[in-house]
Formats: C-alpha cells, structure tokens, sequence
C-alpha cells in the first residue's frame, strides 16, 4: 500500500495545479499516517518481548541482574543500545532520558559507568534473539512481493553529490 503511494506521489510531483499539489498532500499524509501506524505496532511488539519476564531471565548474566527498579532498568538499556549511538555516550544518554521523561533541558540522570556496568549484565545474545523475531515480524505483517520465488532485497547507503546541471536537477529534484 504504502509503495502504491510513494510511486503515485513520484509521478504526481511534476504537476504544478493546485488539485495536484492538493492531492499530493493528502496522499503523502495517508503515507505517513500508515508509516506511523507501523511503526507504532512495531514498537508494541518489541516492548511486549523486552518486557515480558521470560525474556529478561534469559537474557541476563545472573539470577541476581536487573530485580531491583533503577534508572536504568533491562527495557531501558536495550532501548537505548538499539537507538544507534551516534555521540559520546554521555551526551547520548543525557538526551535519550530527556526524551523519555520529556524535561525541558538535558538532566544527567544516569552516568556512563553506570551504563557500562548495566552493559556488563546483558547477554548478546539478546539482540541476536531480538533480530530474528524482528524478521519473523516483518514477513509476517509486511508480505513482500517476491521476484521467482525469492526475496529480492536492495539496500544502499551511499550518498552521491550530483553536479547542478539543469538536466539533473529536473529528474532528481535539488
């Protein structure tokens, strides 16, 4: 459905009328709309794993991990090392619990001795677990189209600078 949608945008985003640009407005709320209502039940199903019991006492490294309510709590960290990292850790830490507990300015809640010594409890194989219930989700819910019976994926994340010549800006868009 989505796909439907992005290619119908693709081919309306030459049209200058106003119904056009209309159109192309709704269709790219609907897009999102669904994007968002995807995301959200992904993240339904991943709280429901990370949360439930079973899969905490699996995944840590002693019977005697993660019983008491910290800060940072088993959910909590596997959140946040699933965030992507990007920064030094502290400033990644201070802005993911400013975002959780929604404060107005970065608060120092927890410390990255803290998030290493909480590290050292989880099991990798936790993520590993993760990943192939993620899969399992996603061909499950998403049934992709499928090219001879196989499952025909392409993934680039090359970023490429074009020169700004007219011919090129008219296809691709500045």
């Amino acid at each position: 459905m989505i796909y439907s949608i992005l290619i119908i945008v693709a081919s309306y985003q030459k049209e200058r009328s106003i119904s056009c640009r209309n159109f192309l407005t709704n269709l790219t709320t609907l897009a999102r709309n669904l994007t968002s209502n995807i995301c959200a039940g992904l993240i339904g199903f991943l709280q429901e794993i990370i949360n439930s019991d079973q899969f905490i006492k699996q995944h840590r490294q002693s019977p005697t991990d993660f019983i008491r309510k910290r800060k940072l709590t088993f959910s909590t960290l596997i959140f946040f090392l699933m965030n992507m990292v990007k920064g030094s850790y502290q400033d990644e830490l201070d802005h993911f619990f400013k975002s959780i507990f929604g404060f107005e300015v970065v608060k120092r809640v927890v410390s990255k001795a803290a998030l290493a010594k909480a590290g050292m409890k989880l099991k990798y194989e936790a993520f590993i677990n993760l990943n192939m219930r993620l899969t399992s989700y996603f061909y499950e819910n998403f049934k992709p189209k499928q090219w001879h019976g196989f499952n025909l994926l392409a993934i680039d994340g090359t970023t490429v600078r074009l020169p700004r010549i007219e011919a090129i800006s008219a296809h691709f868009g500045v």
